[in-house]
């Protein structure tokens, strides 16, 4: 209902719900979106909810102040409360070679001294290199296999076995990139490449590198980087590890300062006492204190302290824990950025993990957050992502064993059945797209019916050399309560199916191979290496994508397969999909995930149960380029496909979204205000920034006095 007031000033009453749903915990937006249409606060009446009915006495206008005055009562249309302002300008510019910013040789030494950074670092390495040191670029070998395996350096896209993959990797030979040129391994498995590149490689996307790096092994040194960053308004990026598939370790641009936390190696596991959770609740299962280097499985740097990971360090205490699913992945940015993995579907996302923080702040201020301390910013890490401060120290809620021991303690022994496998191979045909929707759709239900106890993941693909298409489920069970429930549910799709591969016990639910299927606990890690990261469309679902009748879903992801290619042989098609059931089962009561804390997470990702991607892009008659596959991708396959999705992973998502589009994907318009709101209060000058992170919106730049 729309009603015009004729008093003093005229107020237009608009339906509306109510304020406290929308108020950003303030009594007036800045900017107020009711039914889809933006309204700008202008200034409070008193008597706006006496005389007018009003529910606040928030008044607005809807072009600026030259419009009615308007405010809203009661009613059914949404409301978003978006606090943050519209700023004009582009994203800030930090310091570049050559400008009168740059630090002089006399200021780079005198830093180096400061942070000792002649000193070899845990990693063997000195603790500060700069691009600038002919010492940076002399080979040197090391115990390290995070460099891209000399035989895998140059794939031909006509040897692929799915024609494109799912990684573009580069080569010294036939894409010369300064990350890995010149870089090898030696016969006794050690990797030699220089200082400059063993410290600065990681997964990209962009070939920037930065111009200063600081190992970091002290809160102090972190400080120590931050001072002179911002002395020099040097842009500043954060590394682990560098299994990071958005390059959000570049930061904010070339030539950065780059902090290491790779020597933040401490573990300590907490199994008798209790600790506030990040809702204020009491968590009683234990907990650990982890060092912000620490990955899920076997690091990069396999000598290092605690180098085993946070898998095998828990489980020395008969505790299990969220992680990813890839070995060499960084606790902190994974856990910030949402966080899905192996055990997600029992104990929810990586934030809801988060107990407690430590950080060195843009001031270089030593700070705490949690539940009771700075929890507005305890709020913003948890799902906002990076750019909020340095991380060097979290605590994460560890969990009891899934199983019990014939005493009724718990137990991991022998709790796990892993590598529970469907495999269908055969010649592509003209009904083999029915086939595999019936699969997929029998998986997608099923996934969802038994998330609580198992994980999973779907992945199909078509090969044009072959003429051959081939799909593959994997799950993976907690405990052993209706074991059979995953062999039972395929077995009748009999036409080109290959023999079950039954399960392995085992003791370790992190693991990935396993030589000997009688012997479970001898099992490795997948191997893992760093490369140039190819584009994917990548989105999370909900469990709505089961009903296959109403909901389209399937349609249309086969559509964009092989289907296309067939009728368009000179256009682009998906090579196939990846569609994984890890993340938190859905709680009947809340409708959202298991253990959902709340935090920055948008809602769409709450209420999701998949996450999918395509694996690489096909054409039947055109050899495309890097390039066609990323247009194709940004401008077909993604608006084919998001219309079933209304959030993206922050850590696992399309690298090319649009302005405006991601902001809303990993956290939803209201949610970003109120990110921007803590980044503006914790960062104010803008001394973190990365790719998609809070601060590095365009028309985001903070006014400057």
């Amino acid at each position: 209902m729309v009603l015009l007031l004729r008093t003093l000033l005229p107020i237009l009453l608009i339906q509306a719900i109510a304020a406290s749903e929308g108020s950003c915990g303030e009594n007036c937006c800045k900017r107020r979106v009711v039914g889809g249409i933006e309204y700008s606060f202008q200034h409070e009446n008193a008597n706006a909810m006496k005389e007018h009915g009003c529910l606040d006495s928030c008044v607005y206008t809807m072009d600026g102040g030259k419009g009615d005055l308007i405010c809203f009562k009661k009613g059914n249309l949404t409301v978003d409360c978006l606090k943050c302002r519209k700023l004009p300008g582009l994203p800030k510019k930090y310091c570049q070679p050559g400008q009168k910013c740059w630090p002089n040789g006399t200021e780079i030494k005198t830093f180096r001294s400061l942070i000792n950074g002649s000193k070899d670092s845990c990693l063997g390495l000195q603790r500060f290199v700069a691009a600038g040191d002919s010492s940076a670029h002399n080979h040197t070998c090391l115990k390290y296999t995070g460099l891209v395996e000399p035989d895998k350096q140059c794939q031909n896209k006509k040897l692929r076995p799915w024609n494109t993959g799912n990684y573009q990797t580069p080569d010294p030979n036939c894409d010369p990139n300064p990350f890995v040129t010149g870089a090898y391994y030696k016969s006794n498995g050690l990797a030699c490449m220089t200082p400059y590149q063993f410290l600065n490689n990681r997964n990209y996307k962009k070939e920037w590198m930065a111009a200063f790096i600081v190992t970091a092994e002290t809160p102090e040194d972190i400080k120590l980087a931050i001072t002179f960053a911002r002395h020099h308004n040097l842009g500043i990026s954060v590394l682990s590890t560098g299994h990071d598939m958005q390059d959000r370790n570049a930061g904010p641009g070339p030539n950065t300062l780059l902090v290491r936390t790779t020597c933040f190696r401490h573990w300590s596991a907490v199994t008798n006492e209790s600790i506030e959770d990040s809702q204020g609740n009491t968590w009683h299962d234990g907990y650990a204190v982890v060092g912000a280097g620490l990955s899920f499985g076997t690091n990069f740097w396999t000598d290092l302290e605690n180098a085993e990971g946070t898998y095998a360090l828990a489980a020395k205490s008969n505790k299990e824990t969220v992680g990813g699913t890839c070995h060499s992945v960084g606790i902190v940015g994974w856990s910030i950025g949402g966080g899905r993995g192996w055990t997600s579907p029992k104990y929810g996302l990586g934030v809801d993990q988060l107990l407690q923080v430590d950080l060195v702040a843009a001031d270089g201020s030593l700070l705490s957050a949690s539940n009771s301390i700075n929890p507005d910013l305890f709020y913003a890490i948890r799902g906002g992502g990076s750019g909020f401060g340095i991380i060097y120290s979290i605590k994460i809620k560890l969990h009891n064993a899934s199983c019990t021991d014939p005493t009724g303690s718990h137990s991991m022994t022998h709790c796990y059945s892993m590598n529970s496998t469907y495999t269908w191979t055969g010649v592509y045909k003209e009904n083999t797209t029915d086939y595999v929707k019936r699969i997929l759709d029998t998986y997608l239900k099923w996934s969802v019916e038994n998330r609580n106890s198992w994980n999973s993941i779907v992945q199909f693909h078509y090969n044009k050399t072959t003429n051959k298409y081939a799909i593959k489920i994997e799950a993976n069970q907690f405990g052993h309560k209706n074991g059979d429930i995953f062999k039972l549910e395929f077995q009748n799709y009999t036409e080109d199916q290959k023999p079950f591969q039954s399960p392995i016990n085992s003791s370790k639910y992190w693991c990935e191979i396993f030589p000997d299927a009688n012997n479970g606990d001898n099992c490795t890690d997948a191997p893992w290496h760093l490369e140039r990261w190819a584009q994917a469309i990548r989105f999370v679902v909900n469990s709505t994508v089961t009903d296959s009748i109403s909901s389209g879903f399937l349609d249309d992801l086969l559509s964009t397969w092989q289907p296309s290619c067939d009728k368009y042989p000179y256009a682009p098609c998906a090579s196939g999909f990846q569609i994984h059931g890890d993340l938190p089962a859905i709680s009947p009561t809340t409708g959202k995930g298991v253990y959902d804390s709340g935090g920055a997470i948008s809602n769409g990702f709450r209420d999701a149960s998949f996450q999918v991607f395509n694996l690489g892009v096909n054409s039947e008659k055109v050899n495309l380029t890097f390039i066609q596959e990323e247009e194709w991708m940004h401008y077909t396959l993604g608006p084919a496909l998001y219309k079933y999705s209304n959030a993206s992973y922050f850590n696992e998502a399309e690298y090319t979204l649009d302005p405006g589009h991601w902001e809303e994907r990993f956290w939803g318009k209201e949610k970003h205000c109120k990110l921007f709101e803590i980044k503006m209060k914790f960062d104010p000058s803008f001394t973190f920034g990365c790719r998609h992170c809070v601060g590095s919106e365009v028309g985001s730049e903070p006014e400057m006095n």
